[in-house]
């Protein structure tokens, strides 16, 4: 057997397998699908880290202001880190609480935040997110199980005109449902940063916001994780964000989370253990071996073009260039592989389609996606696999990541 089979047979069977645990999780559990009736309603604070953000919050503080929640039970605070534009005055306009402190970075603004917080549920938004008005009305009643210390709810992107926006919207669509199932594993490695929810107690009793993290939600998720409470996630709670229509602020923006990711894989590596249940014996050794095949299959293939490109420029050197055969067709259909190594790829292919119409589907998603999932089932393993070797390389080299001036 040679490399090109092996690696292909690998990332199938992997594929496949996970997609599996998947499924079987998926609909063993359907019946969860429907989030908890909540029985009471607790007070709840929602904190914005701001800065420089005066075109963006203003849309962000009246889908707030809309939120379906008891009177009196919920407070929204903003916390201008500093900003050097109009921030601050354009949110003294709204009926919430605003407070303005030395620029720290986003982790110290929600740590200022959480210190004047007075709800018993903590919620942090970004100050370029929409949440639709019953987000929170379908992720509280999960706090009725005590062991319950977070619960995210589907992050999606808004718009989808340019080529990058349409991939990112498959990429964070496909991330709700991963999310959905791991919650039934009981192992949810990340909750995402806008409008999840987590016990104030727990801050209280170990700690805030990693101030020095690159990516905090991923090591304040792990940290839940470590203490053994759970992680629930509330599939048709929609919040909406902003996606980067730049290929240089996509690359800076996953640089930052793969780097990020990485780093709090070293940091919490004890728990790759059976110790751990789920989390230890499949979740995260799924997510670090599904890295490390994609890195795999982009050298490989990176250098199977190089090579083929260098032998045909060789061959045009010997018989003269023509590009007329390039623009032949012929097809035969019984010359269609029906091995292994062609048929698997498909069922793999099948299996992504279908968890995104799963995804879309019980996560009420109601922006088409046909387009979108084609451009991203081509391209985005590509932009993935450079972002993760950059990240390896700024882990192996020590050199820092810095996201803007303002570290948000």
């Amino acid at each position: 057997m040679d490399f090109r089979t092996a690696l292909i047979y690998a990332i199938c069977f992997f594929g496949i397998f996970t997609a599996a645990v998947f499924f079987i999780g998926f609909f063993e559990h359907r019946r969860r699908l429907r989030n908890p009736i909540p029985k009471r309603f607790p007070s709840l604070s929602i904190i914005i880290p701001a800065y420089n953000c005066e075109s963006s919050i203003v849309r962000t503080l009246k889908s707030l202001l809309k939120l379906r929640y008891p009177k009196g039970k919920l407070e929204i605070i903003v916390v201008d880190d500093g900003s050097t534009d109009q921030t601050l005055r354009v949110v003294q306009s709204f009926p919430i609480r605003v407070f303005h402190k030395k620029n720290g970075g986003k982790s110290s603004a929600l740590n200022f935040g959480l210190a004047h917080a007075r709800g018993e549920l903590i919620a942090s938004m970004d100050a370029d997110c929409i949440a639709t008005p019953l987000a929170l009305q379908k992720m509280v009643g999960y706090f009725e199980n005590p062991q319950v210390m977070a619960v995210a709810p589907s992050v999606k992107i808004f718009g989808q005109r340019t080529f990058l926006q349409r991939i990112q919207v498959i990429e964070f669509l496909s991330a709700t449902i991963i999310r959905k199932i791991f919650s039934y594993l009981g192992a949810v490695p990340l909750v995402p940063g806008p409008l999840s929810l987590f016990r104030k107690s727990f801050f209280e009793q170990y700690g805030g916001y990693a101030e020095q993290n690159l990516t905090e939600d991923i090591e304040l998720s792990l940290r839940i994780e470590s203490k053994r409470f759970l992680i629930e996630s509330a599939l048709d709670a929609n919040v909406y964000t902003t996606a980067h229509s730049s290929l240089r602020k996509v690359f800076q923006q996953r640089l930052r989370w793969f780097k990020g990711f990485i780093d709090n894989m070293w940091t919490y590596r004890y728990l790759f253990t059976p110790k751990y249940g789920n989390l230890g014996i499949f979740v995260l050794p799924a997510s670090v071996l599904s890295i490390v095949l994609g890195v795999i299959m982009f050298f490989y293939g990176l250098g199977k073009l190089l090579i083929r490109g260098l032998q045909q420029l060789y061959h045009f050197y010997l018989i003269g260039f023509d590009i007329r055969h390039w623009l032949e067709v012929n097809f035969d259909v019984f010359f269609i592989s029906t091995s292994a190594r062609a048929i698997l790829p498909i069922v793999l292919l099948a299996i992504s389609i279908t968890l995104l119409w799963l995804a879309k589907r019980h996560s009420r998603e109601r922006q088409p996606i046909v387009r979108s999932t084609a451009y991203f089932l081509l391209t985005y393993w590509f932009l993935a696999a450079v972002c993760w070797i950059s990240a390896g390389w700024y882990k192996a080299t020590g050199k820092k990541i810095r996201w803007g001036p303002n570290l948000l």
